[in-house]
């Protein structure tokens, strides 16, 4: 598969991802399906077998931040 499209159509949902607004009350669980979902399709759309998990964790950590929550420690 040829991996620029599929990251660009990626960023483009992580771009919307991060500038969504989030009802209080479903905040938190909002964020982690949406940061879970960003880690695990980073993984997924990566061209090596071994991922990129430096990368994938500033991803999660980006969406966590977007949403005003703290900043979780690995």
């Amino acid at each position: 598969m040829d991996v620029e499209p599929v990251l660009r159509a990626y960023y483009q949902e992580l771009d919307r991802i991060g500038n969504r607004e989030v009802a209080t009350w479903t905040k938190i669980a909002e964020t982690i399906h949406d940061a879970a979902w960003a880690y695990y399709v980073f993984g997924r759309i990566h061209p090596f077998l071994d991922g990129n998990g430096r990368t994938g964790r500033k991803i999660l950590k980006k969406v966590i931040k977007s949403r005003g929550l703290k900043e979780i420690v690995f």
